[in-house]
């Protein structure tokens, strides 16, 4: 299942990702302060000016039971995950100034094909990659964009074809990557050919380290999840003056625990990253900012407003949605902007 909140602010139409199927629009949370203008202001303007799009999907991120409880729970229907006593404000702030899907059904309930689907609109099952070699089992190692899903048949070649700006940050996991010659340059250009002007802040795929049990792996221990650079990669793309809107396709790797969350907080820094080592941290307004942009200070800040390990990477999550909020309302777009944000499984007896 897949929690969507969409936070269309001026524009008041809603882009739901193709990979679900929603009814029950939740607007109940809406405050009086915050309708949402009239029709016809609204067609005007997405006719003048066409809308900036975000869909961000975690890898793995909980559902809440802050988010109301999800109907039709199979697996275990008296499932709950709180929050921290501090929340998720950034987060409360889309659902609560925009629409809440409160039956959106993933299409399958792993990150990387859920993923397919959001690219795609179509079922992993579907995808070139399935349909080739006797497979018949949809599975993230099969389930890639090749042929046509990549080149022509996906939601980032659509929006680029209608003069989008399209860009992409964080996890990808869609391209089949040949492990020993890997380079962060080739696996950009590899994201780059399925829609994208603009890719940055790329995990090509899970963070798995070279070990005994996961050999070959694209990384070679020496970076880990990287919430910082990655926000500050798209920030970029919010920040550049156009006359055309965006796309942005942006997949936080946090809190998917092929790696530690706790770990990368503790055992690596925000100059740590899969294109090598930063020269210095990273000053980040709504992030690092604060401590002087000092990365360390603003990683002890996440453990200070953590309970548990499970709120380290929701909160490292919350924060990069405040920033994208934050830049977006800086540039003067944020009510021409649609914020799509959608959880990839996490209700199932076990998710990747």
């Amino acid at each position: 299942m897949k929690l969507t909140i969409a936070a269309a602010v001026a524009a008041s139409s809603l882009l739901l990702p193709t990979s679900t199927y929603a009814s029950n629009a939740d607007t109940r949370n809406l405050r009086a302060d915050d309708t949402p203008p009239s029709s016809s202001s609204s067609t005007t303007t997405i006719t003048s000016n066409r809308p900036n799009v975000i869909i961000m999907q975690p890898d793995d991120l909980h559902f809440y039971d802050i988010w109301n409880p999800p109907p039709n729970n199979p697996d275990n229907p008296n499932q709950s995950h709180d929050t921290s006593s501090y929340g998720l404000p950034n987060i409360e702030s889309l659902r609560l100034n925009g629409i809440q899907m409160m039956e959106a059904y993933t299409t399958s309930a792993m990150c990387g094909t859920s993923r397919f689907s959001t690219m795609t609109s179509r079922y992993p099952s579907r995808a070139v990659s399935n349909d080739k070699d006797g497979r018949k089992h949809v599975v993230i190692p099969n389930t890639k964009l090749e042929s046509q899903d990549c080149t022509k048949e996906n939601i980032a070649v659509q929006f680029r074809d209608n003069g989008y700006r399209t860009a992409m940050f964080g996890k990808w996991h869609l391209t089949e990557i040949d492990k020993d010659t890997y380079t962060y340059e080739n696996a950009v250009s590899s994201v780059k050919e399925c829609g994208f002007d603009i890719v940055g802040g790329l995990y090509i795929e899970n963070l798995w380290v070279v070990d005994e049990h996961f050999m070959g792996t694209y990384n070679d221990g020496s970076f880990s999840h990287n919430m910082e650079w990655v926000t500050s990669e798209a920030v970029k793309v919010i920040q550049e003056k156009s006359e055309d809107p965006f796309f942005m396709y942006f997949n936080p790797t946090v809190p998917h625990s092929d790696i530690s969350v706790e770990g990368a907080l503790k055992d690596f820094s925000c100059r740590d990253t899969p294109a090598g080592k930063l020269s210095s941290d990273l000053d980040i307004p709504g992030m690092t900012e604060e401590y002087g942009g000092d990365c360390d200070a603003y990683r002890k800040s996440i453990y200070d407003r953590a309970e548990d390990y499970n709120d380290l990477g929701a909160i490292w999550v919350d924060d990069s949605v405040g920033v994208l909020l934050r830049a977006l309302k800086d540039q003067d777009i944020l009510d021409n902007t649609i914020f799509v944000f959608q959880v990839s499984n996490k209700l199932c007896k076990s998710s990747h």
